[in-house]
């Protein structure tokens, strides 16, 4: 009969350990977003399979009372917030996401050893990460910072590792044999060298307050009589273990690939970067952001914006702060804040109460006379603490294994309290039309997972070519990503780009009117769509267009240049002359000064306009448009010939 007991969780617990060893690692170097969404492939077909396991061998799941409501509640609102976003699209995208649901499959042994799974999968992500900061090897791995291993980011890489480094100390601390604690002590090192050396300091101050706090807690709640396992051979190890990673902040970098994204003078070394937490700019400007995020929080209360559509409001509260012509967040960098502008109110109070049973679990069960559950408990603790931590900067509730680690550790916790006092239950029977109906959304989950990867490879392709300025083969690879559906608003402004430099503007209204729908304030989309209304003669449109993209940045150079030549062509030349000297008030450019120029000649003003032809050449001797207006008044400038400038550009 025990045989049958274990190996009814053979299954589910290999499904599980493949989520833990496999997903760090997978990665798509040819789709845009090439580790987001390999990874939650894996893990939603996974979701699925345990999904059918439950259903054939565990047709009936037990929850907490309270767990089960808060959870409940929180998703449902989550799929609720579709009704209130501006982009539909985003949240269904990010409701595939967020919803896919991993059943109750373990038994508290299972739970246990898929615990010592995890902590072990993070050996290989630590040792590439080590060996492409030092310059070893694996800097073939796509990346836009490094050191990153199969991340892309080193953010991403180090919320990974705060999961990961209770578990392993879990096991350390659990460890039976010299030889199994020496094997863990050495995995703490390596993890704890790669943390270290990815600078990122929003993981430090979350993994080092959830330590402060959990050893505060296992202090207060220590039981006596309990022992430790070579307790003096692991004393030592854990010293030895601190001081290499201290020594590990030594190391010289030596990044074959550094990503786009290098250490900048904040990061030039470890100490440097802890220094750098308490300085005056060591915010990064995101104070402002969240300064912004709560005034948009204000205004939309108490159920939010939608999920996923916290980036197409932002620009409004932000006016231009943190948000410019080449960047603009997606996200607020604090899950907290995130949660409560998506979600509103409602959303934060559901989710925490998730977290206050949760903790009512870890109180529970940090009494427990089991030295190996407190010790479990105080693990799955940290883990959730170092999240919340580092969540307060960051924003690992979207990165998959992070997310992961997270939810398995709430999990657990209900789990191991659920099967140690017997408290109020919800028991859930998974009657078929109920696993139909979860199996349905989970398989609606995966394939808009497969769509979203097969649509970003074309994406990919939109990117590079629009770096490189091909705009034939910008077209064609945003026309076959088209065929999967309208996911980006970056696509559809690239394509809009490559038909006006094509000579298409119908296209490139078409394909720029695309992209507002999917991002209503994304001001370069608003800027460009103004200089197609203009050459297409519809210049009412124009105007309201370039208006936007000032009012959402009212920094921006080109809009301000562009709106002075709808004016101009309108024949408002007053207005045109106070749009341009915005405009090159901020930026002195000479094509600026000339089309001043050209408005004072219509004002039959020609001392004037000599005046700021000669400051365009001043700004740039060899700018030709004003050389030969001067000539054509008399004058001879010296200025060397170039080839004329545009007058607006998308």
């Amino acid at each position: 009969m025990k045989t049958n007991a274990a190996n009814k969780y053979l299954l589910p617990e290999g499904l599980w350990a493949a989520l833990f060893l496999l997903t760090p690692l997978v990665y798509h170097g040819q789709v845009y977003d090439g580790v987001l969404l390999p990874k939650l492939l894996v893990f939603q077909i996974c979701a699925l399979a345990l999904l059918i396991w439950c259903f054939k061998c565990r047709p009936v799941i037990v929850f907490p009372q309270g767990f089960f409501a808060a959870l409940f509640a929180y998703h449902l609102l989550a799929v609720l917030s579709v009704a209130q976003s501006v982009n539909r699209t985003e949240t269904v995208v990010q409701l595939s996401q967020y919803l896919t649901v991993v059943f109750w499959t373990l038994d508290t042994a299972a739970f246990l050893r898929i615990l010592r799974v995890a902590a072990w999968g993070g050996l290989p992500v630590a040792l590439i990460g080590l060996a492409q900061y030092l310059g070893l090897g694996f800097a073939w791995i796509p990346s836009n910072a490094n050191p990153s291993a199969t991340f892309f980011h080193r953010n991403a890489a180090a919320e990974y590792l705060i999961a990961v480094l209770p578990l392993a100390w879990l096991g350390f601390r659990l460890a039976r044999t010299q030889k199994s604690a020496l094997a863990h002590a050495g995995l703490l090192t390596l993890l704890g060298a790669f943390l270290v050396c990815t600078r990122t300091r929003g993981a430090w101050v979350g993994l080092a307050g959830s330590v402060v706090l959990c050893a505060i807690v296992g202090y207060c709640t220590r039981q006596s009589g309990g022992t430790v396992p070579f307790a003096r051979l692991k004393r030592g190890l854990s010293v030895a273990i601190v001081l290499l990673v201290a020594l590990s902040a030594t190391l010289p970098e030596n990044l074959q690939h550094t990503g786009m994204q290098h250490f900048d003078e904040k990061k030039s070394d470890a100490f440097a970067a802890v220094a750098s937490i308490v300085s005056e700019q060591g915010h990064r400007g995101r104070l402002n952001v969240w300064r912004h995020t709560l005034d948009l929080i204000l205004d939309h209360p108490l159920v939010g914006v939608g999920l996923g559509n916290w980036q197409f409001l932002y620009p409004i509260y932000a006016r231009g702060d943190q948000v410019n012509v080449t960047a603009s967040p997606s996200r607020p960098h604090n899950d907290l804040l995130w949660i409560t502008s998506e979600l509103g109110m409602l959303g934060l109070i559901f989710y925490l109460a998730l977290l206050l049973a949760a903790a009512r679990f870890a109180i529970s069960l940090l009494r427990s006379a089991n030295s190996v559950t407190r010790t479990t408990s105080l693990a799955l603790v940290a883990v959730i603490l170092a999240h919340l931590g580092e969540g307060l900067f960051n924003f690992p509730r979207e990165r998959i294994v992070p997310a992961l680690c997270f939810w398995f550790s709430l999990g657990g916790l209900a789990l191991l309290h659920t099967e140690q006092q017997r408290t109020i239950l919800v028991r859930i029977r998974l009657l078929p039309a109920t696993v139909c109906l979860a199996g349905l959304l989970l398989a609606s989950a995966l394939c808009i997972t497969l769509v979203r990867i097969a649509y970003d490879r074309q994406h990919l392709s939109v990117f590079i070519a629009e770096r490189r300025q091909d705009w034939k083969a910008v077209i064609q690879a945003a026309e076959a990503a088209n065929q999967y559906g309208t996911l980006r608003a970056n696509t559809f402004t690239a394509l809009g780009r490559a038909r006006y430099h094509t000579g298409d503007l119908d296209g490139a209204q078409q394909a720029y009117e695309t992209a507002l729908r999917l991002h209503p304030n994304y001001l370069n989309t608003h800027n460009n769509l103004g200089i197609v209304y203009r050459r297409t003669g519809q210049l009412d449109r124009a105007e309201n267009a370039l208006l936007q993209a000032i009012y959402l940045y009212p920094g921006f150079t080109e809009a301000h240049n562009n709106l002075g030549l709808v004016y101009r062509d309108q024949g408002r030349l007053d207005e045109a002359l106070a749009a341009f000297r915005k405009a090159v008030d901020r930026v002195p450019v000479a094509q600026i000064f000339h089309n001043m120029a050209e408005v004072y000649r219509l004002k039959q003003d020609l001392l004037s306009a000599q005046k700021y032809d000669l400051r365009a050449l001043e700004t740039d001797p060899g700018f030709t448009p004003a050389r030969r207006a001067l000539i054509r008044l008399g004058a001879q400038p010296r200025a060397l010939p170039s080839p004329p400038e545009p007058d607006d550009a998308p």
